[in-house]
C-alpha cells in the first residue's frame, strides 16, 4: 500500500511543476505586487511596466483624424450617455441578440457591489461586462492587468481593483492571447491630479501601440488619438469613451499577429492651468507641481478572436 501510494505522489508532482510553472507570471503579479492603493497619489502611479523593454524592432506611425475616432463624455442624465460614441456606432451598443446594452454609471454601481464581483446578470445588459476581453476569453480573468478586461468602465470607489493610474509613458504589456481579429478597439478612463483645482475640463492626446512578434523582436503600430476630452477629478460617473472601429480608422493594418498593447500620453492640456510656468499649486505632495494621471478603466476589443 505504501508503495503504491508513493508512486501516485511521483506521478502528481511533474503535473504540479509545469501548473506552477504555466502560471508563475500570475502568481508574481498576485503575491508581492504593489496594490496601486494608498494615500500617495505618486505612489499610486502604474509605473515600471514594459514587456518589451529592449526587445523592440521596427516601429510605424500613424495619427488618427477626429473622423476616425469616436470619443464622448458621459454627458447625459442619469449617466448613461457618451453621445458621441452612440451617434456615429448606433451596432456597437447591441449585443449579439439585439439587446441594447447600458453603460449606466448607476447599473454598474450597483452591480458591482450587491452583487460581490459576480456580476453575470448583467451580461446582455451591461455594455462593459457583456463585451468584456474577461468574458471573450477566461486567460485575460488572470494577473494584475486583468482589471482592464473585467468590463468596470467606471469608478465605484474601488479604484484599485477598476483601474490603473498612468504616468505620461505608461505601460506596454503582453496580452495572455494572439489577437485573430476584431471589430473596435474602446477605452474607458478619466483624468486626475493632485491639485486642489476641482473637476475641470482636460485635453491630452492618447497614444495606443499594437506589437507583433517578429523574429526575436516586436515590431510597434503606433496609433495617436489627439486632443481627446476628459473630466479632471469628477468621479467615476465623468468617464470618457474613446476608441475606432479598425475598418475605418485602420483598413490597411492587418490585425492577426498582435501579441500586446502600449498606452501612454503627451500634450496634456488643463483648462485649470493652462501652463506649468509660474504656478504655485497648493496641497500637492509635490510643492510647485500638479502631479497629473490618466485613470484608465478599461480597454476592449470588441467582436475579437483570439489564439
Amino acid at each position: 500500500m505504501k508503495s503504491r501510494f508513493n508512486k501516485k505522489i511521483l506521478l502528481v508532482l511533474p503535473l504540479m511543476a509545469m501548473s506552477l510553472a504555466s502560471c508563475r507570471e500570475d502568481v508574481s503579479e498576485l503575491y508581492g505586487a504593489n496594490p496601486y492603493d494608498t494615500e500617495s497619489f505618486v505612489g499610486n502611479y502604474f509605473a515600471g511596466r514594459d514587456d518589451f523593454l529592449g526587445k523592440r524592432g521596427a516601429s510605424q506611425s500613424v495619427s488618427l483624424s477626429s473622423e476616425a475616432i469616436f470619443a464622448g463624455l458621459n454627458d447625459s442624465t442619469p449617466y448613461d450617455g457618451f453621445a458621441t460614441p452612440r451617434a456615429k456606432y448606433p451596432s456597437m451598443f447591441v449585443d449579439k441578440n439585439g439587446n441594447a446594452l447600458s453603460l449606466s454609471y448607476s447599473t454598474q454601481y450597483a452591480e458591482w457591489n450587491a452583487q460581490n464581483h459576480d456580476d453575470t446578470n448583467y451580461i446582455g445588459v451591461s455594455f462593459g461586462r457583456t463585451l468584456c476581453l474577461a468574458r471573450t476569453d477566461d486567460a485575460f480573468k488572470r494577473g494584475i492587468m486583468s482589471k482592464l478586461y473585467d468590463g468596470q468602465i467606471h469608478c465605484d470607489g474601488a479604484y484599485s481593483k477598476s483601474r490603473v493610474q498612468l504616468p505620461e509613458d505608461g505601460y506596454s504589456a503582453l496580452f495572455p492571447k494572439t489577437l485573430v481579429s476584431a471589430d473596435y478597439f474602446v477605452m474607458f478612463g478619466r483624468w486626475a491630479d493632485d491639485s486642489i483645482a476641482g473637476s475641470g475640463d482636460v485635453t491630452a492626446n492618447i497614444k495606443l501601440s499594437f506589437y507583433k512578434l517578429n523574429g526575436d523582436v516586436y515590431d510597434s503600430y503606433d496609433i495617436t488619438m489627439g486632443g481627446i476630452p476628459f473630466k479632471k477629478n469628477a468621479g467615476g460617473s465623468s468617464t470618457t469613451m474613446l476608441g475606432f472601429k479598425f475598418k475605418d480608422a485602420l483598413a490597411d493594418y492587418d490585425l492577426d499577429g498582435i501579441v500586446g498593447i502600449g498606452v501612454s500620453y503627451s500634450n496634456v492640456v488643463d483648462e485649470d492651468y493652462p501652463s506649468n510656468a509660474g504656478v504655485t499649486y497648493e496641497a500637492t505632495e509635490t510643492p510647485g507641481v500638479a502631479n497629473s494621471a490618466f485613470m484608465l478603466y478599461e480597454t476592449m476589443l470588441i467582436g475579437s478572436s483570439w489564439n
